[in-house]
């Protein structure tokens, strides 16, 4: 969570894009981001898109991503890479 905390912090005004962009209320980011909340797997892959990769599901979950998303620890072939 650290690193979300970080990139929100890297510009004004990014809590709040974030949370229109999930569609929840800025209160409801920063709960999470002060762990008063804990954050759903749903919304993991959609703050991965929005910080453009800076802030990954293996971030958000560093505990349980492989549990929850297994093909994430899959070697890419040369083939997925080419796609």
């Amino acid at each position: 969570m650290n690193e979300l905390k970080d990139w929100l912090a890297q510009t004004h005004g990014r809590q709040v894009q974030l949370a229109r962009h999930l569609g929840v209320r800025p209160p409801v980011v920063n709960a999470w981001l002060s762990k008063r909340k804990p954050l759903p797997v749903r919304h993991a892959s959609l703050i991965e898109s929005f910080t453009s990769g800076a802030v990954t599901r293996q971030h958000l979950f560093p505990t349980d991503w492989q549990r929850i998303w297994p093909e994430l620890g899959a070697p890419v072939t040369e083939q997925q890479g080419a796609a």
